[in-house]
């Protein structure tokens, strides 16, 4: 095990939540925690109910431990920038997901002003933030996925109406526009007319969870379904609207053939690079995240054009912003070259290229240390500090004594 037991830092944000940015941090965090790094975890998650929180004492006595730590003089806040709670005299990292083009520009303005540094989650990112003017240094951290534990060999499942013998496509992400459900159905439909040996599985959920939430996306998938008309026959679609825990998303993905997605925009696509780490085909665009790490040889493509947001549903998501619009032809052509893949078992170099691109890139032992020199650098570098220049000159002397 590498050593960061050199790495002292506070960490606001999301711990325990199952997914979004507290499933992202735990990722982040348990490998630097592991080598030695004194990291002091400031939750900030009171809002969540309770069935979106893991019960994990690792992280429970990380947490517990935290609280008689003292203040570090780095301070990372990753959550959305009104959620930002910083230390006075702490050197104030802002670190924010997107999916357009270019942050929004009221989280720049309050990036600019309360940060010292930004992180942003991928690449494209990068360009995203100084897009919308973010101004102070910029640095990019990706998350992490444990390569050890989402391996292709395994326990497989998959909903009891669809056939063993189906080539099994899967899509994985919660009910919102921004994820596109509308034109993943139609696509598929339209591509597998007649087709019987073919299935969608559509993995989502509702933000309450509960049983009217589940009845509500049923009859809304429903609905969108039987939007297609005139076709000869339609192929099968399952939905699992169950919040599953990492074990059984491990084997759903497993028991499926190919990951399949027309996301509008995405900063990171945590389900399609489990589905890489897994070893199966991609089909997707390749804007913003998935053109950092998705190619001819690990990957199907969808071609897309730009289109300005809108009918998001969702806050901050303007017009000035650009996400994709897939090209619904080039959808239909990949999705069917993808079956004549998988029926050839011509799909398995794909799934070896992509496993093979997760490993290079985002496993513990890769990207942990590119984590750490961030933190190591701001140690070294004495950066055009934004805020509070004279406290936080202070401060980086004091880490450097």
């Amino acid at each position: 095990m590498k050593d960061y037991s050199d790495i002292k830092i506070d960490w606001h944000s999301e711990i325990t939540a199952k997914m979004g940015y507290g499933l992202q941090a735990r990722r982040m965090l348990k490998p630097l925690i592991d080598g030695g790094a004194d990291i002091k975890l400031i939750p900030d998650e009171d809002y969540l109910p309770p069935f979106m929180k893991i019960n994990d004492p690792y992280w429970d006595e990380q947490i517990e431990k935290s609280k008689i730590k003292p203040d570090s003089p780095i301070r990372v806040s990753y959550c959305l920038p009104n959620r930002y709670r910083f230390n006075q005299n702490s050197f104030k990292i802002g670190y924010s997901m997107w999916e357009t083009d270019q942050y929004p520009r009221e989280w720049a303005h309050h990036i600019n002003n309360t940060c010292d540094m930004f992180l942003a989650g991928c690449p494209s990112l990068l360009e995203s933030a100084k897009k919308a003017n973010i101004k102070i240094p910029i640095e990019v951290a990706n998350a992490t996925l444990d390569v050890s534990e989402w391996v292709p060999d395994g326990h497989k499942v998959y909903p009891s109406e669809i056939s063993k013998d189906n080539v099994k496509f899967l899509f994985i992400g919660n009910f919102i526009p921004r994820k596109n459900l509308e034109q993943l159905i139609l696509g598929f439909a339209a591509a597998f007319e007649g087709c019987p040996d073919v299935s969608l599985i559509i993995k989502t959920w509702s933000h309450t969870n509960d049983a009217n939430g589940k009845k509500h996306i049923a009859e809304a998938i429903r609905h969108l379904y039987n939007k297609v008309t005139g076709l000869i026959s339609k192929p099968k679609i399952s939905i699992i609207t169950d919040i599953l825990d990492e074990n059984q998303i491990i084997g759903l993905i497993r028991g499926c053939d190919a990951y399949v997605s027309v996301s509008k925009g995405e900063g990171f696509d945590l389900p399609m690079m489990q589905a890489m780490a897994l070893e199966k085909l991609i089909v997707t665009t390749r804007f913003l995240a998935h053109g950092d790490y998705l190619n001819d040889s690990n990957s199907i493509n969808i071609k897309y054009t730009m289109c300005p947001c809108y009918d998001a549903v969702a806050p901050l998501y303007d017009t000035y912003q650009m996400w994709s619009s897939p090209d619904m032809e080039s959808y239909i052509e990949s999705l069917r070259t993808s079956y004549n893949l998988i029926k050839k078992g011509e799909h398995i170099k794909y799934g070896k290229e992509a496993r093979n691109t997760i490993i290079n890139n985002f496993s513990p032992d890769v990207n942990t240390e590119k984590i750490a020199k961030i933190f190591r650098d701001i140690k070294r570098k004495n950066y055009k500090l934004s805020t509070n220049e004279k406290s936080i000159k202070a401060s980086i002397k004091e880490l450097v004594k």
